[in-house]
């Protein structure tokens, strides 16, 4: 009997020991947590909070803010903690509640809340506690991208040429100018189709080989000049342009393309007219040429008959 007693003993000395180590790690990462980790009464007061959201809250200590400082008071927009304890209170918990906390210096940090209930014996709510994550750079980078990719949008969807994405051949993006000189109303008439559709039949072996060889690393010149089919059946010349990329992540061919049909229509009217110059220019010549020989085969008889008058 006495052995089992020892025994007993021995095994809750090690399981207190046990108890004793594992509070102990809790704590360690409790103060050491690179976030906000925190507990507060219903009322919003903290009842603890560790280093990380010390600095977040722009305090100097903990001592600062335990029993002291409530949670009413560091929301950017107070009606945002009605909202969290609304949810709290109707799930238990919540997760990734995207708001905005005040520093003590004044300071606005944009925080993801994740935090659950505390509940005393009987179940009742007494409580928050949980962990708040500082995402301020991540949303100011957010916000760089999105303005980023809204002036580059602006500069893409308004340009004069028209512009194009195609990944193995397949057109991924066109931009308005692309739809308008072909004759097509919305993108999806475009995209997801081969861009070869597009070109016009006497020039696709050509276009297509050089595209082909440009996926497979050959250089060319940039830009060449072809002709696209328009929705309609009809034709329009285009010089393009075009470079390797990298779009979403994969490899893809960018493509610029210029409505030349204007200028080609004048360099026919062009020639047109030079041939018709050059063929009047050879028949009056021509005219010109047989005159002179009338008159001087006239005025070469009259001298003659002249001189034999004479004689």
């Amino acid at each position: 009997m006495a052995d089992l007693r020892a025994k007993a003993r021995a095994a809750g000395k090690r399981v207190s020991g046990s108890q004793r180590i594992s509070g102990e790690r809790i704590l360690d990462i409790f103060h050491k947590s690179p976030v906000m980790v925190y507990m507060t009464d219903l009322e919003g007061t903290f009842l603890e909070i560790n280093r990380a959201g010390v600095e977040l809250l722009g305090y100097g200590s903990r001592e600062e803010i335990v029993g002291a400082v409530s949670s009413k008071t560091i929301y950017a927009e107070p009606a945002e903690r009605f909202r969290f304890r609304d949810i709290i209170f109707r799930d238990g918990s919540v997760r990734e509640f995207i708001t905005k906390l005040r520093r003590t210096d004044g300071e606005i940090r944009d925080v993801a809340i994740t935090s659950t209930a505390r509940r005393d014996e009987k179940g009742e709510i007494s409580g928050y506690e949980g962990f708040v994550v500082d995402i301020t750079d991540r949303k100011r980078a957010e916000a760089a991208l999105r303005e980023s990719e809204e002036k580059y949008r602006n500069v893409v969807e308004n340009c004069l040429a028209g512009i194009f994405v195609h990944q193995k051949g397949i057109l991924q993006y066109v931009n308005p100018r692309c739809l308008e000189f072909l004759g097509y109303g919305k993108p999806e008439e475009m995209t997801g189709r081969p861009f070869w559709e597009f070109v016009f039949p006497d020039d696709r072996e050509f276009v297509k080989d050089r595209g082909l060889r440009r996926e497979k690393g050959y250089v060319f010149p940039p830009q060449y000049v072809f002709r696209l089919l328009k929705k309609d059946g009809s034709m329009v010349w285009v010089d393009m342009r075009a470079a390797k990329v990298t779009y979403m992540e994969r490899p893809a061919v960018v493509g610029n393309l210029y409505d030349i049909t204007a200028g080609k229509k004048a360099e026919e009217q062009i020639r047109y007219l030079s041939r018709k110059l050059i063929d009047i220019i050879e028949e009056q010549q021509k005219m010109l040429a047989a005159d002179l020989h009338d008159e001087f085969g006239q005025a070469l008889t009259a001298i003659h008959f002249g001189l034999e008058a004479l004689q």
